[in-house]
This record gives structure tokens, sequence and C-alpha cells, in this order.
């Protein structure tokens, strides 16, 4: 899996865990496969934080004038 530069990264173990990057490109992995968030990318927007508790997933993301949080919820 390629991905732009990666700036955060969270989540709870080795085999369920988010990265974030440039253009607001957000992946999760799940021990044995990545899944990209293509609804969420952006030209303008950047990855600045991601945490998970349990199940939900917190991620903001900015230009330099706008700040976003997107708020989910993992699915098995």
């Amino acid at each position: 899996e390629s991905f732009n530069a990666v700036r955060r990264i969270g989540g709870s173990a080795k085999n369920d865990f988010f990265v974030g990057g440039y253009r607001n490109e957000i992946h999760h992995y799940n021990g044995e496969d990545w899944f990209a968030f293509s609804d969420l990318s952006s030209q303008t927007h950047s990855i600045q934080a991601i945490w998970q508790i349990g199940d939900s997933v917190f991620v903001g993301s900015t230009n330099g004038f706008e700040t976003v949080m997107f708020i989910g919820s993992r699915e098995e």
C-alpha cells in the first residue's frame, strides 16, 4: 500500500490502527489488509490528529485556515 506523507498514526493495537497524512488521506490496518477512506480525501487539508477510543475514531484536519473534525465508528 502506498500513501502520501504520513503525518499521524493512532490506534489501539498492532492489528488495529489508522494512519493519516497530506490530502486528508486516512487508512486503517486490521492486521491483514489496508482500507482507504477515499471519500474523506481533500486536495487542501492535511491530517493533524487521530485518536481511537474503543470503536470510536476521531480525526482532526486543517488547511491552515479551516479546521475540520471527523468522528466515526470502526466496524468489525
